[in-house]
């Protein structure tokens, strides 16, 4: 069914509905058991008729209008099936649609029932204490497992009309409906959308991530839409129009360019797991004075008494090292890493999680599922900090509570006392962070990153973290909108983080030959990461006809010159360059370099000697100084260079071989060749023995020539390194 689905949209999105609806009629036949609403039948009908009018010779204004509407009702027909199909195969969706067949859920009686549960919980404060307790736990009991299978109802909901896109959306914005019900019905759409695109669901999460006062809500409906776009929604007019409309506003386009920044640090929690398993914890266990036993019961080692005679300085040096490893951890968060993702994905095997709503279901104490566990955990200031400043996403705190409940009996009494303070969690937010919309967006991103990861039926849905799919900031919809002015940082941001495929497919998205930032962004990418000269001279060259003052694109483009082999391009820039910023080495070296690549030896001599005297141990300094030497004839001087940088212990294999060209042109053959040897020696076994030689030497033979070394030279020291004999 996924071929049948994706070759449909296809024909869709090139306007052959005849071949779709053909396609699906085939499906059909061969597939009777599969809902069919007639939808279909409908659709070919009033296609015959189009065509019965335009063969007529009739002329409609409104054809293409009709036309693209019969499209947007095969594709409503094709999703609907697409859920049916879903039902009948996957175990997730299956289950989702039992649960849901047990409510009713039509407008009213959701209306009604969501409404009635914040007016019984407000008529609950007339109650006595013993009462009010029961009543709580009873009536949070039916509202959960109500939410649930609305969560259930919503997950499997067919294509939405716009009676019901009316519905919800109102429904989500009344101040009548409790906050935590609105953020799990955003959720459930979330989740709707990612597997059957639906426009009129996609509409209400872009008019409630607008409208709402909720901060919670509209970062919850802000993820929502933006991960459910795609390539389905373009088969709809309304689709473009509304992104468009939504990101001219700068705030928008901001907070877009921040979540895919966010999403990148979801992908790289695995990554982060590790360096943090690996370097960090290492530390923090190996420093710390507690014992566990093996029936879990915790205790404090006791001091060793001798160790403080010994090694008085211990105690110091394993808090400076425990406070290194807090402060990695605690700098990682910051820049925005999921550190707790490698402790918490290991405690999401309770019966809790069994029920896929509770997967983004907001933390409150009340809930169903855990209630019994916060009982036995009452009086503690340890539940009190994990609502209010536990640094880690919804359900990491349901994880926590269901983890903590079993131990926390067994803990020592200090351990427990700990607990209770805000920083035994770890780095924490500020009151005005937790309330702000990056906070509140970082931590949903992270309990989704979980979810898509974790949960054990995920793979029957679209994984909006897995490849494309995450890097939503190339969408074509977001184009001519204001999401453009931020991806110049998004590039550098992708580069900074070595996700150089996303840095490439924004490149190439972002490709703006009028665009100066596009052209850096350009010639930056092809440089450093695609090695494409070609292309990088094309993007900087461009760039400098923009911008004939930016000096970052001519040092680019010197070095795209350079490493393409155009150096007397390369040493009119760097001349340039030089020019501007004499004590600048990051341009003089090069600078030099060119002047020796193309000839003018004695300007690279006085230059590199200017440098060597400036920087008397810098073996480039050393390396460019000797081959200027060298070409410009002065021998006796480039071979007392070499052997300086040869003793400095921190050449590279290339030195040999140049210290052997110098000895070569002195006519010291004998220790030409041991050099040569050297070289092939430390280059060991990259190539057949003699051949990676011969290559160097044909790469140099023009440069030999001009300094007296023949053909018939070459090849007889080719022979005589092959064969010592």
């Amino acid at each position: 069914m996924d071929k049948i689905l994706n070759n449909v949209l296809s024909d869709l999105e090139s306007l052959q509905l005849n071949k779709a609806l053909k396609t699906l009629r085939t499906y059909l036949e061969e597939h009777p058991e599969m809902r069919n609403d007639g939808g279909i039948d409908d659709v070919e009908r009033d296609y015959r008729l189009m065509l019965d009018y335009m063969g007529r010779g009739y002329a409609d204004d409104n054809r293409e209008h009709l036309y693209r509407g019969l499209l947007e009702r095969t594709y409503r027909f094709m999703m609907n099936l697409y859920v049916s199909y879903k039902i009948r195969t996957s175990q997730l969706f299956a289950e989702a649609s039992r649960s849901a067949s047990a409510h009713d859920f039509g407008q009213d009686e959701v209306k009604r029932t969501l409404e009635g549960f914040v007016t019984d919980f407000a008529l609950l404060s007339l109650e006595t204490e013993s009462v009010k307790k029961e009543k709580t736990t009873q009536l949070y009991k039916v509202h959960d497992a109500y939410l649930s299978a609305l969560f259930c109802h919503l997950l499997v909901s067919r294509q939405w009309n716009i009676s019901d896109r009316e519905f919800y959306s109102e429904l989500m914005l009344s101040p009548t409906i409790d906050v935590n019900d609105i953020q799990l019905i955003v959720s459930a759409l979330t989740l709707s959308n990612l597997s059957f695109f639906d426009i009129h669901k996609f509409s209400a999460l872009v008019h409630v991530y607008l409208t709402s006062t909720h901060e919670r809500v509209r970062q919850r409906a802000l993820v929502g839409w933006v991960l459910s776009m795609g390539r389905e929604g373009e088969l709809f007019p309304a689709y473009r129009q509304c992104v468009h409309d939504v990101c001219q506003d700068e705030k928008v386009s901001r907070e877009i360019a921040d979540m895919q920044k966010q999403m990148i640090f979801c992908k790289k929690a695995e990554e982060d797991k590790d360096r943090i398993q690996q370097d960090i914890l290492p530390t923090l266990m190996n420093n710390n004075n507690l014992f566990v036993s093996r029936s879990g019961i915790i205790t404090e080692k006791e001091e060793d008494g001798m160790e403080d005679i010994l090694n008085p300085d211990a105690d110091d040096r394993k808090m400076e090292e425990m406070e290194e490893s807090f402060n990695q951890m605690v700098n990682m968060q910051k820049a925005g890493s999921d550190i707790y993702f490698g402790g918490f994905s290991q405690m999401k095997r309770f019966p809790f999680f069994y029920s896929v709503s509770n997967w983004f279901c907001p933390f409150y104490l009340e809930h169903s599922g855990i209630v019994s566990v916060v009982d036995r955990m009452r009086g503690s200031d340890f539940l009190k900090n994990v609502l209010e400043h536990g640094p880690f996403c919804d359900s990491d705190k349901y994880s926590f509570i269901l983890a903590m409940a079993s131990v926390i009996e067994k803990l020592p009494a200090n351990l427990r006392e700990m607990l209770g303070n805000a920083d035994a969690l770890g780095p924490v937010a500020s009151e005005a962070e937790r309330h702000d919309g990056t906070y509140i967006r970082r931590m949903y991103l992270q309990g989704l990153y979980r979810f898509f990861r974790l949960y054990t039926y995920r793979v029957d849905m679209k994984d909006p973290f897995g490849t494309p799919h995450y890097l939503f900031a190339t969408s074509p919809a977001f184009e001519h909108t204001a999401v453009e002015n931020h991806f110049a940082d998004l590039c550098m941001f992708m580069r900074k983080q070595k996700d150089n495929k996303a840095f490439g497919l924004l490149v190439k998205r972002f490709d703006n030959q009028e665009n100066p930032k596009s052209m850096l962004m350009g010639g930056i990418y092809y440089l450093d990461v695609a090695h494409d000269q070609d292309r990088a001279v094309g993007c900087l060259g461009r760039l400098l006809e923009l911008e004939p003052d930016n000096e970052r694109a001519l040092s680019l483009l010197a070095r795209a010159h350079f490493e393409r082999g155009d150096f007397e391009e390369a040493l009119e820039n760097y001349r340039s360059l030089y020019g501007k910023h004499p004590e600048n080495k990051h341009y003089a070296l090069p600078y030099g370099v060119a002047l020796s690549s193309t000839g003018h030896y004695e300007e690279a001599v006085t230059l590199f000697y200017k440098l060597s005297y400036e920087n008397p141990t810098s073996v480039n300094v050393m390396r460019g100084l000797a081959w200027a030497l060298m070409g410009g004839r002065k021998l006796q001087q480039a071979e007392a260079e070499y052997a300086r940088l040869l003793a400095a212990g921190k050449n590279n294999t290339g030195d040999y071989l140049n210290a052997g060209y110098c000895q070569w042109l002195l006519g010291n053959t004998g220790k030409a060749i041991d050099m040569f040897r050297k070289f092939k020696e430390l280059v060991g076994t990259e190539s057949i023995a003699g051949k990676l030689i011969e290559d160097e030497f044909a790469n140099d033979a023009e440069w030999l020539h001009t300094h007296g070394i023949s053909r018939v030279d070459i090849q007889l020291m080719s022979d005589l390194l092959e064969n010592p004999s």
